[in-house]
């Protein structure tokens, strides 16, 4: 138990690459559709707006295109409005979807080796003082056999699985939860300039 082999360190590798692969796939299918709605929304905007300028123009040409323009800006702004929480609400799905295959994967045979793993990274032999190492309440007993020097804590605020190590004190060495590394891709995600206007 307390060796890893290379096996079971090339599954982890290969859920990894192929949750990656699904992520880089289903990113670019959101993207794709974002920017259509958001071409879509715009042409109808502006093939709207010129129809209704060109009418009043033969009434009062002046005095409409400063109107015009203020309309065309708020039309403008509510369209991307509606295309940013499009993107929203399709990046929210995405993630819901990795989060539940996540939870599907917590609660399969490779995650102890997977959450056993991620501590044996860590160097433990730091200036801070004595380590405490956070987990969720069923994985305690199974970090605590691990290291049994080190004082282990359940914690509910993980709400995945993974551990966080802490020094006494409450300094935060190393978050290692899976929620920590799923909320760092949805900032990655997010940051992406393709989801921005």
């Amino acid at each position: 138990m307390d060796n890893i082999s290379e096996q079971d360190l090339k599954k982890v590798s290969d859920f990894r690459e192929i949750i990656s692969k699904e992520t880089n796939s289903e990113a670019e299918a959101i993207i794709a559709k974002a920017e259509a709605q958001r071409n879509a929304l715009l042409d109808k905007t502006r093939a709207d707006h010129e129809r209704k300028l060109a009418e009043r123009i033969v009434d009062a040409e002046n005095r409409y295109r400063d109107e015009g323009a203020k309309q065309i800006s708020k039309e403008i702004f509510v369209s991307s409005r509606d295309v940013i929480k499009s993107r929203a609400d399709m990046t929210e799905e995405f993630f819901s979807g990795i989060e539940n295959r996540l939870r599907v994967f917590v609660s399969g045979a490779h995650y102890e080796k997977f959450l056993l793993g991620s501590l044996k990274k860590q160097d433990f032999a730091q200036p801070f003082g004595k380590a405490v190492i956070e987990a969720l309440p069923r994985d305690k007993d199974i970090v605590q056999k691990a290291y049994p020097d080190t004082t282990v804590v359940a914690v509910s605020a993980i709400r995945l699985g993974g551990v966080r190590v802490k020094y006494e004190g409450g300094k935060l060495f190393a978050d290692l939860t899976i929620d920590c590394a799923l909320e760092r891709e949805r900032a990655v995600f997010c940051e992406r300039s393709e989801l921005r206007l």
